[in-house]
C-alpha cells in the first residue's frame, strides 16, 4: 500500500485510502451486544488505517464503506470520526450505498465530504436528472460537497438498469457503457457541490478490451469518454471550489 501510494504521488496523482470490509454483518442483523462488539473492533481497524493514511500522506481517508443498518448508530459513528481526526488531519468521507443508507445518514455534518457509491439505476433515456436531484437534496441540507466514491457501468446490454452488476449475463455493448458514463458527467459535472467521481473499476491487471463486458473501461470507447471530460477546461472545478469555500 505504501509503495503504491508513493508511486501514485510521484506521478502527480492524489490518493484516497478506502479500506473495504466485505460482508460486515454476515447474513443476519446484529443484536445489541453484537453491535457494541462490532464497533469496538471496527474502531481498532479504522484507527490502524487512519495511521496508515497519515503515514502515506493520503489526501483523503474513507472511514467506511456500505455498512447499511450499522450507520443508524449515529453516536457511534460520530465517536469514530473523532477518534480518526485525533490521528489523521486530512479530509474524511464515508462511502454510503445508494438509496436508503445514503439518504438517511445523519452524521454527514461530521465529515468533510458526503460520499455516495452511486449505483442508482439510470432510466432508459439515460438522464441522470432524478439521481442528481436526490443527491443535491442531501448536499444542500448538510452544506457539504459530494464525492461519488464509486460509480460505474458494465459494457453490457442493459447495464444502466443494474449498474452494480459486474460481468452481467448479457451481451457486450460498448455503447451502453459510454452512454452511462456520459449521463453521469453531464448530470453532475456542472453542480457546484460536486467534488468528483471514483470510477469503479479501473483495474491495474490489464483486464478489459472489446470482448470484455465488465465495468473496466480499459481498451474500450468509455476510456475516451473519460479523457474527453477530464480534458475540459476547469471552470466547473473552480465553481466547486467557490461553493465549498462558502459552506465551510
Amino acid at each position: 500500500m505504501e509503495i503504491i501510494a508513493a508511486t501514485a504521488r510521484g506521478l502527480g496523482m492524489k490518493v484516497m485510502l478506502k479500506p473495504h470490509v466485505w460482508r460486515p454483518q454476515g447474513d443476519q442483523p446484529l443484536t445489541g451486544q453484537q453491535r457494541e462488539l462490532w464497533f469496538r473492533e471496527y474502531g481498532v481497524f479504522v484507527e490502524h488505517y487512519a495511521r496508515m493514511a497519515k503515514r502515506i500522506h493520503a489526501d483523503t481517508f474513507c472511514i467506511g464503506v456500505e455498512f447499511g443498518p450499522l450507520t443508524e448508530d449515529e453516536a457511534q459513528w460520530r465517536a469514530l470520526v473523532a477518534r480518526v481526526r485525533a490521528i489523521y488531519a486530512g479530509p474524511l468521507v464515508y462511502a454510503a450505498n445508494f438509496g436508503k443508507e445514503f439518504e438517511s445518514i445523519r452524521f454527514w455534518d461530521a465529515l468533510d465530504y458526503i460520499g455516495l457509491d452511486n449505483y442508482y439505476p439510470l432510466p432508459d433515456d439515460y438522464s441522470a436528472a432524478a439521481i442528481v436531484e436526490k443527491v443535491e437534496r442531501v448536499a444542500k441540507h448538510y452544506g457539504k460537497p459530494v464525492l461519488l466514491t464509486e460509480a460505474g457501468y458494465s459494457s453490457a446490454v442493459g447495464s444502466h438498469r443494474t449498474p452494480w452488476a459486474d460481468h452481467p449475463p448479457s451481451p457486450v455493448s460498448m455503447e451502453e457503457q459510454v452512454k452511462s458514463y456520459e449521463a453521469i458527467f453531464a448530470g453532475f459535472s456542472e453542480k457546484p457541490w460536486f467534488a468528483g467521481v471514483y470510477w469503479w473499476k479501473i483495474e491495474t491487471d490489464g483486464s478489459g478490451g472489446p470482448a470484455d463486458n465488465s465495468m473496466v473501461p480499459w481498451g474500450k470507447p468509455a476510456m475516451g469518454t473519460l479523457k474527453k471530460w477530464y480534458g475540459r477546461p476547469d471552470d466547473f472545478v473552480r465553481g466547486y471550489e467557490d461553493w465549498a469555500g462558502t459552506v465551510r
